[in-house]
């Protein structure tokens, strides 16, 4: 079962190798215009666009999002997959305030950064359109369609590896990251 991300233009962080590089290359056979980016290309021959970018520095996320904008026009999918670990090798309770502190900065802030720049939906428009009478972003009521694909999706052998998942089908009802 191959969805249909035709006319889609997605960011994968972190798309250079391992799961990020997988993403890309199903989205773009999917037909989604795809932009990776790592702080290196490294040894990655995939086929979507590369933007160097450092997502741990404060000015790196607003940098990739200005130039994957430039280059797709828009961006309708955002895979926040850059991340780093301190590998410690007494275990993760060996970590240092200052390890765990470099790890949140570059997996968690990283996103976080990047999810500012190029989420359109600020709590104040959220607001805006509620009161105004449209409570669902994609304006419009969810329907039995929208679930059974979902579910349909999870049955399947491309989510055999998923478990204990949690996933929100509400058109944006709850502005959620």
């Amino acid at each position: 079962m191959l969805t249909d991300l035709n006319g889609r233009r997605a960011l994968v962080t972190g798309g250079t190798r391992g799961i990020g590089a997988a993403v890309a290359r199903k989205m773009g056979e999917a037909g989604a215009r795809v932009v990776v980016s790592a702080r290196s290309r490294g040894d990655y021959d995939g086929t979507a666009h590369f933007i160097p970018a450092d997502l741990s520095t404060p000015d790196g996320p607003p940098r990739l999002a200005t130039q994957a904008l430039e280059y797709l026009g828009g961006i309708d999918i955002l895979v926040d997959n850059a991340a780093s670990q301190t590998v410690v090798p007494d275990g993760v309770l060996a970590m240092t305030d200052a390890d765990w502190l470099a790890d949140l900065n570059s997996s968690l802030l990283s996103a976080v950064r990047l999810d500012r720049v190029v989420l359109p939906t600020d709590l104040a428009v959220a607001r805006e359109q509620f009161m105004a009478g449209f409570a669902i972003p994609l304006r419009r009521p969810g329907s039995p369609d929208d679930v059974a694909a979902l579910v349909t999706f999870l049955v399947s052998p491309s989510a055999s590896y998923l478990t204990g998942t949690n996933h929100v089908v509400d058109g944006g009802l709850l502005p959620t990251v």
